[in-house]
């Protein structure tokens, strides 16, 4: 998502250099590793809970994204701090990667890895096609906010957009409502928990506070490497 949304960034003019823009996609990036541990070891005993809070999660960065790219006067450790949230995506599917054999016979493992590792490298192609898609109309209409001028041409798979033409670069956040709210839903109304295998795990409430708290201490983690990666006066020069 972000490799597109800093391509269009830069050709909307907002006011960023290039190398400020791109490490947006580098930061987004960079929590999938430190949030590993609570996707790998929390949804097996509270799979439910954990894939809608995760899933719920996501609509943060998705809303925060398309109100930010309303205007071009958003400080760049706006977007720096939503990037950082969109990293919750890759820790889903780390999560499904990892637990997935579980439910599933010995004969029908691989098989099962193998769709999910498919449809979920899958949602690469769809972005690199939907998001240059939807920002071509108003779809959301005057709630998403108006458009802005490319001042450079833009180029995608379909084709070059001149110019001067209008887009709606907002729609780049705004569209994963429309998987994300239903997605929530049916993780919460259609999934379950397993009976929990460690005592005391408690309910629902419990689970999801020990998830954030987890999420908590994996953000602090990702938060420190990037003020140690980011150049200065964000970070120290080293």
């Amino acid at each position: 998502m972000w490799g597109i949304i800093t391509v269009q960034m830069s050709n909307l003019g907002f006011p960023f250099s290039k190398d400020e823009l791109f490490t947006l996609t580098a930061i987004s990036a960079w929590p999938g590793d430190p949030a590993h541990p609570v996707f790998v070891l929390h949804p097996h005993r509270r799979g439910r809970n954990t894939i809608f809070l995760t899933t719920a999660l996501l609509m943060i960065p998705a809303i925060g994204t398309g109100i930010a790219l309303q205007s071009k006067e958003t400080p760049l450790i706006v977007f720096q701090l939503l990037a950082l949230l969109s990293g919750i995506g890759g820790g889903n599917f780390a999560c499904s990667m990892s637990n997935i054999s579980t439910f599933f016979p010995k004969r029908l493992q691989g098989t099962a890895l193998g769709l999910n590792a498919g449809l979920g490298n899958f949602g690469v192609t769809t972005m690199q096609i939907l998001i240059p898609l939807v920002m071509t109309a108003g779809l959301f209409g005057a709630m998403a906010g108006g458009s802005m001028e490319l001042v450079k041409a833009s180029g995608w798979i379909l084709g070059k957009i001149p110019a001067g033409t209008q887009t709606f670069v907002q729609n780049a956040g705004y569209v994963w409502l429309l998987a994300l709210i239903p997605l929530a839903f049916l993780g919460w109304f259609g999934m379950n928990n397993l009976r929990p295998i460690t005592p005391g795990l408690g309910g629902s409430l419990s689970a999801m506070i020990k998830v954030l708290w987890l999420y908590g201490l994996a953000f602090i983690t990702a938060g420190v490497g990037l003020y140690l990666y980011l150049p200065a006066p964000t970070a120290w020069d080293c």
